[in-house]
């Protein structure tokens, strides 16, 4: 019964801070914007490259025209600045690992023809998953094999090129499943004190009998 008790403890104190989720990432409802960070359903989104945002199909701004889908959708082209970095956006959530499992994916630009993207993932406690994937000029459904328990996605073209002179590239529909919080550091000592007091107090009880 004790050895349940204490078992029962750990578990909690471990079990806490995590939660199963899945959602689709689909860009809905995201104003026309530009900004190098944006949020969308709690993952932060941060842009390097020479033109970027999160768009809805209608927006013709500055590099039109534009891959359409019918819908709202991330997009990103041209090297970053003078430092030859291919475009690129990095999505994250904070202490939270995820498992993104599918995306759709095309060029941000129809008229320059298709272009290649290269996905990697970080996962948690080391190491990285990664895989190149064609882009079309329409959109198409991409899977993504062993992207599990990551802490980080970086999305980027393998095009070296200004922007509007490389095909760039866009994404929507990104399906994430097992989004879980990274228990903290504390979370181990507060385990160990509870422990630590449980054991105390079965201590006690025995020398009072």
């Amino acid at each position: 019964m004790k050895s349940k008790i204490l078992g029962l403890l750990a578990v909690g104190l471990l079990a806490g801070p995590m939660a199963a989720d899945a959602l689709v990432i689909d860009f809905e409802g995201s104003p026309d914007s530009g900004a190098v960070t944006q949020t969308v359903d709690g993952f932060t989104f941060v842009f390097s490259a020479s033109g970027w945002g999160i768009f809805s199909d209608s927006f013709v701004g500055g590099g039109a025209p534009y891959t359409h889908n019918g819908t709202t959708r991330l997009l990103a082209a041209g090297n970053s600045g003078l430092d030859g970095n291919t475009a690129q956006v990095t999505m994250s959530q904070g202490r939270v690992v995820f498992s993104p499992f599918n995306v759709d994916v095309a060029t941000s630009f129809p008229d320059i023809g298709n272009g290649e993207m290269e996905i990697t993932g970080s996962v948690n406690g080391g190491g990285t998953v990664s895989q190149i994937s064609t882009l079309l000029t329409s959109f198409n459904s991409v899977s993504l094999a062993g992207f599990e328990n990551l802490t980080s996605v970086v999305f980027r073209t393998t095009f070296s090129a200004g922007f509007r002179r490389e095909p760039g590239f866009s994404i929507d529909n990104l399906y994430v499943n097992e989004r879980r919080s990274v228990p903290e550091p504390g979370t181990f000592a507060l385990l160990g004190l509870g422990l630590g007091l449980a054991g105390l107090g079965l201590s006690r009880r025995r020398n009072a009998n």
